[in-house]
This record gives C-alpha cells, sequence and structure tokens, in this order.
C-alpha cells in the first residue's frame, strides 16, 4: 500500500485518498495517528497546520446520521411497510 503523502485530498468519507490517477484506502493501521491526514476535508489542508488537522479528524471520526430515500430503503432490503416508516 502506498503512504498517504501529507495534505492528499481525501474522500468526503475519509477512507480514500487521491493519489493523482485513482482513490487509494486510507492505512489506518497502528500508527499514533500523527500519520493519519486529513479526514475531514477534501481539500489539502497547509504543511505544518497539525493542529487543525487533529481537530478535522476528530470530527470525522462522529459519524452523521444519512436520511435515506424511499427507493433506496427498498435496496437496502427494507420492506415497503419498514421504508415508510
Amino acid at each position: 500500500m502506498t503512504k498517504m503523502p501529507d495534505g492528499a485530498t481525501l474522500s468526503d468519507d475519509g477512507y480514500y485518498w487521491w493519489d493523482g490517477t485513482d482513490w487509494q484506502p486510507v492505512d489506518t493501521g497502528t500508527s499514533s495517528g500523527s500519520d493519519a491526514g486529513d479526514t475531514g476535508s477534501a481539500e489539502p489542508t497547509a504543511a505544518g497546520d497539525d493542529e487543525e488537522v487533529a481537530v478535522r479528524l476528530e470530527a470525522s471520526l462522529e459519524e452523521e446520521p444519512v436520511e435515506l430515500t424511499f427507493d433506496e430503503l427498498l435496496a437496502e432490503g427494507f420492506t415497503p411497510d419498514e421504508a415508510m416508516a
């Protein structure tokens, strides 16, 4: 797996980074978090902006609820009655 460079562009979900050609998975190994990069934004951050990166990383760990449409709920396997509730 290629190491994610500092300031790499990340996907909205924070699980992938853009290498200029393809999306690569973010390495979630046993690192202390200092190599985790910016998982809260699709825009690269300025070099040396560790505090802002840490705040964005912490904020990205909290998932926001996603509201699915009726059709999406059916595609997920819900019955029409469950999807209407």
